[in-house]
């Protein structure tokens, strides 16, 4: 049985798997071909005997059956926990490693990870096409965005900016190495401050995208007060373990994953014990 998400796609690719033109189906179906164009762009859904006849056309017939509320949700869910896939796409996971991988000497900033990145390390059989990530406006992490930067990982780009922005005052590992270590404990913690002002300075909105060397999707950074970082699941992966943002404060615009996320809630609920930490 095929699913029906698109009527639009199923009547097009009915019709041309029939070999038909747009107005040879409308004819055959006793539509004007002005329907049957709407139809096929979304811009109309047809009722039910108005698809029937059209289906009917193409030498095609509809069968209805009923499945469980979100059944497909569901199986899609339960075909993520029974593969051997991690908790993210590869892709994905690379960004979250880099994000959260620890430097020598600097401990990594306070952070989770957000929206469809978090539902994905959450269990959500859905793709990430970019990380979502909130950081601390705390030293540590201006002191691990400016190590990256020292090393030329990293690139910050302020919204609505079209490429990276350059920033002055960093200087490169090399230069470092070559100081007496209280002089390079020093430089570095003025690169610090020069990297904060001027990241605050172009970054209004305190949002920006991280790229680096990475291979995964691009990190979408949100700067924000440490309190809001308090609530976070640790979940486990291959690459270390990743903090996620809990099930109940995920909002994302996507239809198809809002519906996994309400179906992930409601499995939660159901089997949260007393006590029990709400993901």
């Amino acid at each position: 049985m095929t699913t029906i998400h698109d009527i639009g796609g199923l009547v097009r690719t009915v019709r041309w798997e029939a070999g038909l033109t747009q107005d040879v189906l409308a004819a055959r179906a006793g539509v004007s071909r002005t329907t049957l164009t709407r139809i096929e762009s979304g811009g109309r859904n047809p009722s039910l005997p108005m698809l029937e006849r059209i289906l009917a056309a193409a030498g095609k017939q509809v069968r209805i059956e009923l499945d469980p509320l979100d059944a497909d949700v569901r199986a899609a869910i339960a075909a993520r926990r029974a593969s051997d896939d991690p908790p993210a796409t590869v892709e994905a996971l690379l960004t979250l490693a880099a994000l959260s991988d620890e430097t020598p000497n600097l401990n990594t900033p306070p952070h989770r990870f957000e929206g469809v990145a978090a539902a994905s390390l959450l269990g959500a059989p859905v793709p990430v096409d970019a990380v979502d990530v909130a950081l601390a406006d705390v030293p540590e992490t201006w002191r691990w965005l400016t190590d990256r930067l020292c090393d030329l990982l990293f690139q910050v780009t302020p919204t609505g900016w079209r490429s990276w922005m350059p920033i002055g005052g960093v200087p490169h590992r090399r230069e470092l190495a070559r100081m007496p270590h209280d002089e390079a404990v020093a430089r570095f913690a003025r690169a610090t401050e020069l990297v904060r002002m001027q990241v605050l300075e172009e970054c209004t909105d305190r949002r920006f995208t991280l790229t680096g060397p990475f291979d995964g999707p691009p990190a979408r950074v949100r700067l924000v007060e440490p309190e809001e970082l308090v609530r976070a699941v640790p979940v486990e992966t291959e690459l270390g373990t990743m903090r996620a943002q809990p099930l109940d404060e995920i909002q994302v615009a996507d239809g198809h994953t809002q519906r996994v996320l309400q179906v992930l809630r409601e499995e939660l609920a159901g089997c949260a014990a007393p006590g029990a930490d709400a993901r």
